[in-house]
């Protein structure tokens, strides 16, 4: 199942989600109704035998009341579980940092003198894989467990954290914890963060009802004092009896819908990390740890259970014969990705010692690496682009971990501290020309003097570091730069957008670069519908392929050629794209378009993307700079493309 196949699936997987509590709440409602209907009779009964005046009810009446009474319920059942839900949504809108804090973890600080070896190891880990994937850098926390787990959690990739447990740094050897942090990974680019999160949600607003019963069980059992107070308290003590009892039972079904839809993912986010890694043995014996011990994965945080399905490993005791299991059982799990398994499990020794000693695995010479061999040209099969979206391979894992190696710990440091960044950042924008780079750098110091005390030096160390090394750059730095605050991301964005557009000239990698800042640092976009039919989206597409065809062309002629060729592998029968000028692809016009053709669907996308692939590679060649440029837009609509770390030189 390739990229858009599995972003297809996630989407269903949500409507089916919806649908699935949708009844799981009516089921809540009519069960209540059920109890609500012989409360109301035993109240009257109860009323006639002891001939109060106010239970005289007519037949007319008793209807009356009875539908009054069905009508509130409904109502006040219904508005519960929108409110619980819509809470706890709104609890975690900030993304993924607000789950790794409400289970305790602690973010990783890079530039915290204090940072133990085997975090920065696992910081390495996780920027070998970004850079691999494409992705921007997640935020990385460690949880105060000492069981073997670890989760990934975030509405998308630009505001995901990688979480692991100290258990999981102590007691993994290197490849074992590159294969956790692969099938973590796989969980960002399936979208399956998203799903978890909006899980969570909707259980909370089933398990409100039942938190509203206990309290009107509590509050009633210590308030009855008089025997008349205590018969009437007893209707209201068994009213919350019931919501209570109805509401567990709601949140219990909750419950198996959320551990039925983890358990697929979690099967697919192993299959993934053996794909990603090449290294069956890297999460097959992190597994194996996890199954020598019954509580190697289990977690104590008080959140456990409602964060169970995000986990690497069962979160929580099972019970019910495994019906709340949020995964498949740790031995189908190895038979899974090691077939050859023999039924012995691995013992989990605390490792520290040896952490240090521990070196990256596959990290090959960048001179080795494709892109990073030189900067003339190299071969890419278009029609294998869209294949590589969403994906990860050893290859890639390998330059990503090559690339890391090369770039000066100072500007890695800097990338990952919020002032700094900004410097990096705005770094990788900089004009080959030295006149009008140092109209940018006068730009800078009118709009932030502080930056210039370490631009000259930052900018030093990224132009060292070559072609290709933008995108990575941009990717790592993009963590530290959402911590900023609302305002300081604005005026740093459109500081970035001044430094494109100082010269009057805007190229489209410079556009590319300066666009993907803005959709990770930016608001998040006010629609969300998606378009399934390519006609309505044709003139941002036209914008696009125009563009790129003239940005890797040196003549009229060949620009026509490359946007033909991209054309026709997106036009279907009726269809039509007119070749613009270069004054209809501005950086406004382009900015539209991009905004626009994010909004399609993954189909639409896939075409999109090839389109753009034979556009870029129609003279049989791809620059650096355009495949860096490829990656750019494809993140831009969301579909992430891996380094081409296996490209072979023209």
């Amino acid at each position: 199942m390739d990229f858009f196949a599995r972003q297809d699936s996630a989407h269903r997987q949500s409507r089916r989600l919806g649908w699935l509590f949708a009844m799981a709440v009516i089921g809540v409602v009519v069960v209540l109704n059920i109890a609500a209907a012989f409360a109301v009779t035993a109240w009257l009964a109860q009323g006639r035998t002891h001939d109060r005046q106010a239970m005289e009810y007519s037949p007319d009446q008793v209807v009356l009341l009875r539908w009054k009474v069905h009508g509130l319920l409904t109502l006040g059942t219904l508005v519960v579980v929108a409110l619980g839900s819509l809470y706890k949504t709104a609890q975690l809108a900030a993304g993924g940092a607000v789950v790794a804090e409400m289970m305790g973890g602690r973010r990783i600080d890079r530039n915290l003198s204090g940072a133990a070896p085997a975090e920065r190891r696992l910081l390495n880990v996780v920027e070998e894989m970004a850079i691999a994937s494409g992705v921007p850098m997640p935020q990385v926390f460690v949880l105060p467990e000492d069981g073997i787990n670890a989760f990934a959690a975030g509405h998308r990739a630009d505001d995901a954290v990688v979480a692991v447990t100290e258990g999981t740094l102590a007691r993994l050897t290197r490849s074992e914890l590159q294969g956790v942090v692969g099938h973590e990974f796989s969980h960002i680019l399936n979208g399956d963060m998203g799903i978890n999160l909006r899980m969570l949600g909707l259980v909370h607003g089933l398990l409100l009802i039942a938190l509203i019963g206990e309290v009107i069980m509590r509050t009633t059992y210590y308030s009855r004092s008089s025997s008349n107070d205590r018969r009437d308290g007893n209707g209201i003590f068994f009213a919350g009896v019931a919501l209570f009892a109805i509401g567990y039972v709601g949140y219990f079904f909750g419950n198996l819908i959320k551990a039925a839809m983890s358990r697929q993912r979690e099967q697919l986010a192993d299959a993934s990390s053996v794909q990603f890694t090449r290294n069956p043995d890297g999460i097959g014996n992190a597994l194996k740890k996890i199954g020598g011990g019954y509580s190697e994965s289990r977690l104590t945080s008080p959140h456990a259970a409602e964060c169970s399905s995000m986990c690497f490993g069962e979160a929580i005791p099972l019970s019910f014969s495994g019906l709340f299991a949020t995964h498949p059982p740790i031995d189908e799990r190895i038979r899974a990705v090691d077939p050859a398994w023999d039924g012995r499990f691995l013992p989990a020794p605390r490792l520290d010692a040896a952490v240090e000693r521990e070196a990256p695995e596959h990290a090959a010479p960048v001179s080795m690496m494709g892109l990073a061999a030189a900067p003339g040209a190299v071969r890419i099969a278009a029609d294998d682009v869209t294949a590589r979206a969403g994906t990860v391979a050893p290859d890639d894992v390998a330059y990503g971990a090559a690339l890391l190696a090369r770039i000066p710990t100072g500007l890695l440091d800097a990338a990952h501290e919020p002032f700094s960044a900004r410097a990096v950042a705005l770094a990788t924008l900089f004009d080959t020309d030295p006149a009008q780079a140092a109209a940018q750098r006068e730009l800078i110091a009118r709009a932030d003097p502080d930056l210039t005390r370490v631009l000259p030096r930052i900018q030093g160390l990224v132009v060292g570091l070559g072609p290709g090394a933008a995108l990575p750059l941009l990717l790592v730095c993009i963590p530290a730069l959402r911590q900023l605050t609302l305002p300081q991301r604005d005026a740093f964005l459109a500081l970035s957008e001044s430094l494109v557009a100082n010269d009057g000239v805007v190229s489209l990698h410079e556009f590319a670069l300066a666009k993907l800042l803005a959709v990770h640092l930016g608001p998040a976009p006010e629609r969300t519908e998606r378009i399934y039919a390519m006609k309505p989206l044709l003139p941002h597409l036209a914008v696009l392929l125009s563009a790129l065809a003239r940005s890797g062309s040196a003549d009229d002629a060949g620009a026509r050629r490359a946007f033909a060729a991209g054309s026709a592998k997106v036009l279907l029968a009726g269809e039509a794209l007119d070749f613009l000028p270069p004054t209809a692809a501005t950086a406004a016009t382009l900015d539209r378009a991009l905004a626009g053709l994010a909004l399609a669907s993954t189909g639409i996308k896939r075409r999109v993307l090839t389109a753009c692939a034979w556009c870029v590679a129609a003279d049989g060649t791809v620059t650096v700079a355009e495949a860096e440029l490829l990656r750019a837009v494809a993140d831009c609509l969301g579909c992430p493309l891996p380094a081409f770390a296996d490209a072979v030189a023209a």
